[in-house]
């Protein structure tokens, strides 16, 4: 059996550093090989917590070589994406200790914790496989990558309107003049598309969702298209440039540097433990269906 965990972490706080701790010592007890990300580990340092405890370091260029069960992101739904551009296509599943507000991707609460740990040492889990999105853009400098939750168009002047131009495998679509437009994958629905005012999708449909954030266009509303689509995006603004954003990273892209986006080559595992599921998520996290009426039945 792989006994083998990694361990992430991204702008760690004192009380995240605290569950570092914890989990190292019931991974521990239950005779893992624990490994950790180098920067995370300098980090905890700060915090009391030594490098000792783990059998190596890791580097986004290392972590394949240890043949890790799964990587355990803690955190909140910020460090889980981190994780994900960490694995990138390497096969390594990822579970999400929160330690932060939302938790849609990192959703194991801390006090279930010490049951996540028993699970996985049953191996009683099962894994969710997601779509991500790639993205390149030329011109003067190019930039390429992948993103978990969505791609983004965004005006870099808060003055003005963009207008975006959109194709669908070679045909055009429309115009959008708006503030910009969100491209996400279903995983990515309950992020900012979804405060864009897009629909919430259930991470197992394959699609992709084009979400026009505040658009000048009352005939406009959010569209789902097929996963396959290869779409290209042409942008016009008064300051002459926009901004591209995936997930967390942001790049700040001339007018004249179109931006192409497709559904990547593999996708992410996810971590999906007993007694946690999409729907119970969004019903805790989003008060979804909440009615003051439901607790007279």
């Amino acid at each position: 059996m792989n006994n083998v965990i990694a361990l992430y972490g991204k702008r760690i706080q004192a009380d995240s550093a605290q569950v570092f701790k914890h989990l190292l010592g019931l991974l521990s007890r239950r005779g893992f090989k624990i490994i950790c990300e180098e920067q995370t580990a300098d980090t905890l340092v700060q915090f009391g917590i030594s490098k000792d405890g783990y059998s190596s370091l890791f580097t986004k260029e290392t972590i394949a070589s240890y043949s890790p069960k799964m990587v355990l992101s803690v955190g909140g739904d910020g460090t889980f994406l981190g994780a994900a551009s960490l694995v990138e296509d390497k096969d390594i599943p990822i579970l999400g200790i929160n330690c932060g507000r939302m938790g849609f991707l990192a959703n194991v609460a801390r006090a279930d914790i010490e049951t996540a740990v028993e699970m996985i040492a049953a191996e009683n889990y099962a894994l969710s496989y997601r779509d991500i999105l790639g993205f390149e853009s030329e011109g003067d400098t190019q930039v390429s990558g992948t993103a978990l939750n969505e791609v983004s168009i965004l005006k870099s002047d808060m003055a003005s309107l963009l207008t975006i131009h959109v194709y669908i495998n070679g045909d055009f679509l429309t115009t959008y003049w708006a503030d910009g437009l969100v491209i996400s994958t279903p995983t990515g629905s309950t992020a900012y598309s979804m405060s864009a005012g897009g629909p919430i999708i259930c991470p197992d449909c394959r699609l992709l969702l084009l979400t026009p954030v505040s658009p000048h266009n009352l005939t406009l509303r959010p569209m789902a298209i097929p996963v396959e689509s290869k779409l290209e995006i042409c942008v016009e603004s008064r300051s002459g440039d926009y901004i591209l954003s995936a997930d967390s990273e942001m790049y700040k892209r001339k007018d004249s540097c179109p931006v192409r986006v497709a559904t990547g080559d593999y996708k992410i595992k996810v971590v999906q433990l007993p007694g946690t599921n999409f729907y119970g998520t969004i019903r805790k996290k989003l008060y979804w269906g909440e009615d003051m009426r439901n607790s007279k039945q």
